[in-house]
């Protein structure tokens, strides 16, 4: 037998091609298929592969699901699924083109199946950011051309053949094609018993309102891919299925109960109760353990103050020598009134230098909301009781840190959180979550927006390492709150709108300065898109 590589491209890649004594002759009356396939005596095979150095072939896909960018270059989806693969959260992913008018394909798409077990494990507030930013963070080792761009989360195992590919074009259909209603599946006798029992339908209306959702919920939802409820909607509805439904679900439990089925069968038809719905007024005031005061010194002594601003002023005069720091709008911090901090974040650095820039009057009555995984050594739980850093980013810390920062903004004093939630992983400014516009709005304080301006280039997911760059951060002017009695989640919406327009107005007007960070703050642009 011989073989051959057809058309190489520059990395030896090509169809596979064959010919000798045990080739077939063709298709039984199939004269046009036959003639796709054999031609000059060669059997086109279909397969993509090269000969490697020590003369073996390496098969990487088949010719018919190579993606061929507008670029000229040809992607292998199947090189990248395997990459893609290997991160611990995810299942199985199936890698598409983003197809635009006339056939182009400048980007890429995916569709994953999450490994629950993983997420539940790592107890991840929100599983779809949770695996958004990990295909980011991947992405970093790849040509710019492989990177994901859009992002589908589906609960089922794909399809495949008896070979255990992918069917594509059936997962593409079943994915992204709009699907006839005559397809759809019965109800199981299960599941019409869930919802027939009592208070099943007064259970379904509170999710509904919760997550402003118009379409049917039906038991096999997945409350965050379906129904599209992020972290914050499941602490609200956490509250109202313990206080309506007498369901109690304790915070090890969380990640595991993931659908509409799943909180149905917990339901408890004598537990049901006609109390007033409570709202984030009502969930934030509820006190957590320990207090604020047994977790941080609240009145330091002269001599550790003293210390402390020594130790801070130090840093930052060594800071200035390596990476020359640009402070400005420091006169619009109110000293009046309590506020919410809310910069942009783009580097590990952005809460450290924040730290030295505000005046000594300021950090003494500032917390920080902090990921918890970034204090869990002895030398940064220290820093972080030093530095009054409220752990935060797992099912079982979110609660109770939102609950600690409204007790610090009801004593007073002032909060520092990212409303982003996310260092960025491409530069661009995410999508703000709505975390900060709810203690703003039930708590009655502005928040005050910061543009870290050139952090992005060190100590960022692009840039690991120190970059000695011109770094700076600008103060905003405080936004306030709506005055109403009651606020729903369109005015958290609007709150965290106007804090955007206030960063993008920010950056525009750095760039226009010249200044030595312009063209360096997050970038103006949707961040990767995921859609639910």
């Amino acid at each position: 037998i011989e073989l051959a590589i057809d058309q190489p491209d520059t990395e030896g890649i090509g169809e596979v091609k064959i010919r000798g004594p045990n080739v077939m002759q063709g298709y039984e009356r199939r004269p046009e298929e036959t003639a796709e396939v054999l031609r000059d005596g060669w059997l086109y095979t279909g397969d993509l592969g090269f000969i490697d150095s020590e003369g073996y072939l390496r098969l990487t896909g088949r010719a018919k699901e190579v993606i061929v960018m507008a670029s000229g270059k040809n992607i292998y989806p199947e090189d990248v699924e395997r990459y893609y693969e290997q991160s611990p959260l995810v299942r199985e992913i199936c890698v598409m083109p983003i197809e635009l008018p006339g056939g182009r394909v400048e980007k890429l798409q995916a569709v994953v199946v999450p490994d629950f077990d993983e997420l539940r494990r790592i107890r991840a507030t929100g599983l779809v950011e949770a695996i958004r930013h990990e295909m980011v963070r991947m992405a970093q080792a790849l040509p710019s051309y492989m990177h994901i761009t859009d992002l589908k989360i589906v609960t089922n195992e794909f399809p495949r053949t008896r070979l255990g590919k992918l069917k594509r074009a059936e997962i593409r259909r079943m994915v992204f094609d709009e699907v006839d209603e005559s397809e759809t599946v019965a109800m199981s006798p299960e599941d019409q018993a869930l919802l027939d029992q009592p208070g099943a339908s007064s259970l379904i209306e509170r999710i509904k309102t919760i997550g402003r959702i118009e379409i049917e919920v039906l038991p096999g939802d997945h409350l965050e891919f379906d129904l599209g409820l992020d972290s914050l909607a499941r602490i609200e509805l956490d509250v109202v299925l313990e206080r309506e439904f007498g369901i109690k679900i304790l915070p090890e439990e969380i990640a595991s109960v993931t659908t509409v089925r799943d909180l149905l069968k917990r339901l408890s038809p004598e537990a049901v109760t006609e109390q007033t719905r409570q709202g984030w007024d009502v969930i934030l005031r509820q006190r957590v353990s320990p207090p604020i005061s047994e977790m941080f010194n609240l009145n330091r002594g002269p001599l550790r103050r003293g210390f402390l601003n020594v130790l801070r002023r130090s840093a930052g005069s060594l800071s200035q020598r390596f990476f020359p720091f640009d402070i400005q709008g420091l006169e619009n911090l109110p000293d009046d009134r309590p506020y919410l901090l809310c910069p942009t974040h783009a580097s590990r650095i952005d809460a450290v230098l924040i730290y030295m820039a505000l005046p000594s009057s300021q950090i003494e009555k500032m917390f920080f909301l902090g990921a918890a995984d970034y204090f869990e050594s002895f030398i940064m739980k220290k820093l972080g009781r030093a530095g009054r850093v409220i752990p935060t980013a797992t099912t079982d810390t979110l609660l109770g840190s939102l609950r600690r920062a409204a007790e610090v903004l009801f004593m007073g004093r002032n909060v520092c959180i990212f409303p982003e939630g996310y260092i960025t992983r491409n530069g661009c400014l995410q999508p703000p979550r709505p975390g900060a516009a709810i203690l703003a709005c039930q708590m009655g304080v502005p928040i005050v927006p910061v543009l870290m301006r050139g952090t992005y280039d060190l100590l960022s997911y692009a840039n690991r390492g120190f970059r000695f760059r011109p770094v700076g951060l600008t103060v905003g002017r405080a936004i306030d709150p709506p005055v109403k009695e009651k606020y729903d989640n369109a005015d958290y919406a609007q709150l965290m709108a106007r804090w955007q327009e206030a960063i993008v107005r920010m950056r525009r007007e750095d760039d226009a300065s010249l200044s030595a960070t312009a063209g360096r703050s997050p970038r103006i642009g949707d961040d990767m898109n995921t859609r639910e």
